[in-house]
């Protein structure tokens, strides 16, 4: 009885489908949104009325997210945002201290949630960007063992992942471990020491692991002992994320397989 159940509900899923396949998708129909009318073989994408229940239901099935426009027209399915990479770091920027998911990190490994931290994300008037982002490349990962700022007189941001321009991921200092929690950072994710090493350490491994020591220092600082020392040829060759949607672009850039997500 259960695999004709399975059957039945298979079945009705082809047919479901196979009465909308001729629905073009027509950037009229999105409400200016064109974004999400690019032909893409690794998606599937209908158009959709009263069978979003059902494709909801396929998609959950398959381990991937079924995605409206704004109309409620149209749907696209696309890996859940924790099967988006080897390692998906999800960071909630939430200031409503009410939700117990607010100023938090959680850890996924092949989407399986491994580990959660308390974090720090931006203040009010210093906000943490919201999106779906990897790790930066610029002429080599930045990916960091020992990094001082450049912009705030030196301060030390040991085991520093870069995500977004100067945002990164990083240690704080444990004066500042009573506010972890709670938002109160310039916009980057502050961590324990060894929570921050811990999740270095995790990016990395979803690189390559052929690397070797290399240091630098901002102009600013050529005259004192404050070396960046990172791991130069950590990089791999990755798919690029829209940092709205979240789905993989198909443009492959120099990067480690983790997606970083900030939401609130």
């Amino acid at each position: 009885m259960k695999h004709l159940k399975l059957f039945m509900f298979a079945f009705i899923v082809l047919i479901t489908m196979g009465a909308h396949a001729e629905t073009p998708l027509i950037d009229s129909e999105l409400d200016g949104n064109t974004e999400f009318a690019k032909e893409d073989e690794s998606l599937d994408s209908r158009r959709i009325d009263g069978t979003s229940r059902l494709s909801e239901s396929l998609g959950s099935a398959l381990g991937v997210q079924t995605v409206q426009n704004k109309a409620g027209s149209f749907l696209y399915s696309k890996p859940r945002d924790v099967d988006l990479a080897e390692v998906v770091i999800k960071i909630n920027s939430s200031k409503n201290y009410n939700d117990p998911d607010a100023q938090t990190m959680k850890v996924y490994h092949y989407g399986e949630l491994i580990r959660s931290f308390k974090i720090s994300t931006g203040a009010s008037g210093y906000s943490t960007p919201l999106g779906y982002y990897r790790p930066i490349y610029t002429n080599h990962m930045r990916i960091y063992k020992d990094y001082f700022s450049g912009t705030y007189s030196g301060a030390a941001m040991k085991w520093a992942v870069f995500f977004n321009g100067g945002i990164a991921i990083h240690s704080t200092p444990k004066s500042n471990y009573k506010k972890l929690g709670r938002a109160a950072s310039h916009g980057c994710v502050r961590m324990k020491m060894e929570d921050a090493k811990w999740v270095n350490e995790l990016i990395r491994s979803s690189g390559s692991q052929n690397t070797v020591m290399r240091k630098w220092r901002h102009g600013k600082h050529q005259n004192t002992n404050l070396w960046n020392e990172y791991y130069k040829g950590s990089e791999i060759e990755v798919q690029g994320i829209d940092r709205v949607s979240g789905r993989l672009t198909g443009n492959y850039i120099k990067s480690v397989d983790t997606v970083i997500i900030v939401t609130k």
